[in-house]
């Protein structure tokens, strides 16, 4: 991923990747991106950002937006 400081580089899967859906996959959807978020943003006020890894976490991010948007409109026609 290139976003780590120094470490393994594998970090372990968040416990909210795993969780069962409620039947309501548009609330789920919103409580993954905001467990998401949080998860993040913790991270970066407990460690630090530095220039690199921002540059790293916007391409992941901008390419991750594109993914996941596509995939959410379905195929074009």
């Amino acid at each position: 991923v290139g976003l780590d400081k120094g470490g393994s580089g594998q970090a372990p899967e968040p416990e909210w990747a795993r969780e069962e859906p409620s039947g309501n996959p548009a609330r789920d959807l919103d409580r993954l991106l905001d467990r998401f978020r949080d998860d993040i943003r913790d991270a970066a006020r407990d460690h630090g950002v530095t220039d690199s890894q921002l540059r790293d976490a916007r391409r992941h991010l901008s390419a991750a937006a594109a993914h996941i948007g596509a995939a959410l409109r379905g195929p074009q026609s």
